[in-house]
């Protein structure tokens, strides 16, 4: 029995022997080149130091009748979580900074004739505020407002409030 005439159908010519090789060959390059790589993520452990922002909530109201901002703490993410009020007048100067401790902590600053300018509850002065500062009709206050978590921040807010 003569094999050779069946040669040329289960191996193929000449012209097609080559390219099932090489599909081969690029094929195992490139997963051995992605194996490779998902090994190095874990070992290497990457992703791992992404931090996350901090989370926390705040609203910031004006009255101009009165010539007040008031700023509340209504979320946080994490118990550690405070909010720094930072508020800066017309000349770029700060007018005060407030620490707000917990949610439901609220800070109003202005020149109020009921009595109410510069009152907080639930925080602590980080810097006096100027109540001076923010007396005049049409004064425009900026209002920043800081998430703090340890030694991570986040600004969450700042809001330009005219009188």
């Amino acid at each position: 029995m003569d094999l050779k005439q069946y040669r040329s159908k289960l191996i193929g010519s000449k012209d097609e022997r080559a390219v099932s090789p090489v599909i081969g060959v690029i094929l195992m390059v490139a997963i051995t080149v992605i194996l490779a790589a998902v090994i190095a993520a874990f070992v290497l452990d990457m992703g791992s130091g992404v931090e996350s922002d901090v989370q926390a909530g705040a609203t910031v109201d004006s009255d101009s009748t009165r010539d007040t901002i008031t700023t509340s703490f209504t979320t946080r993410q994490s118990d550690s979580t405070v909010l720094e009020v930072t508020y800066t007048g017309n000349s770029g100067t700060d007018v005060g900074t407030i620490v707000l401790d917990e949610p439901g902590s609220t800070v109003t600053v202005g020149n109020a004739t009921d009595g109410s300018e510069n009152s907080i509850t639930g925080g602590s002065w980080g810097t006096d505020p100027s109540s001076s500062a923010v007396t005049n009709d049409g004064d425009v206050i900026t209002v920043s407002v800081v998430a703090v978590d340890g030694d991570k921040s986040t600004q969450i807010m700042s809001k330009e409030v005219e009188l």
